[in-house]
């Protein structure tokens, strides 16, 4: 097949220049991102999905990106990049509070 078009042919979305990409809503955004999540830890997915829209959900992602006890490896940047994204659409679409007080709030100006 020949393109008799002026335009590129796209086969894939993925292979469209960004200004051109469908803007996914926060629900296919979370869909992709647990799929992707599947593929690479399906335990963590499964944990994850188990609770998510909860604040338990909230507190669990913030446990696995955040080391308290000093001396874990941490995951891989693709596996921290779901994790973070995850937490970003949670709050987005529960509206969460931070589950920390602001380091400044006793601050006065």
């Amino acid at each position: 097949m020949t393109n008799k078009t002026p335009f590129p042919v796209i086969t894939m979305i993925g292979d469209a220049p960004e200004e051109v990409k469908p803007v996914l809503s926060a629900q296919e955004q979370v869909d992709a991102t647990f799929a992707k999540l599947a593929e690479r830890s399906p335990r963590i997915n499964d944990s994850v999905r188990r609770i998510w829209g909860s604040i338990e959900c909230d507190r669990y992602l913030a446990k696995l990106m955040l080391d308290e006890r000093g001396n874990r490896q941490g995951f891989p940047e693709d596996i921290f990049s779901l994790l973070l994204k995850l937490s970003l659409l949670q709050h987005e679409l529960f509206n969460f509070a931070p589950l920390t007080k602001d380091p400044w709030h006793s601050v006065t100006k």
